[in-house]
């Protein structure tokens, strides 16, 4: 008997939140810390710099601290290219609104 790779296929419906939806298409693009936060550490976009010559970069930090004020520290950071900065400035733009509109229910 041969074996048949195949695809199946149905039809079904899901319940989701638009936080859900977000966090899933933010991890998808590879942007996930763009829109998600924990409590010890963050993403940053920063926006390129021509007359530096810099590009544009999504920078991971985390709170090194033990005690007291949060110490910040970059832990990663990779460069963007303008397309893939503008798609995480698009993703910040959403949750934002998301935000909002869970607020105003």
């Amino acid at each position: 008997m041969a074996k048949i790779n195949g695809t199946l296929t149905a039809r079904v419906e899901i319940e989701a939140t638009d936080k859900e939806l977000l966090e899933a298409l933010a991890k998808e693009l590879g942007f996930f810390g763009v829109v998600v936060s924990d409590h010890d550490s963050y993403s940053k976009l920063i926006a390129a710099d021509p007359e530096k010559k810099t590009a544009a970069k999504l920078v991971r930090l985390e709170d090194k601290s033990y005690h007291g004020s949060p110490s910040y520290q970059v832990v990663s950071e990779r460069e963007l290219s303008e397309a893939e900065y503008e798609c995480a400035k698009a993703l910040q733009t959403i949750k934002q609104y998301v935000k909002e509109k869970a607020r105003n229910r």
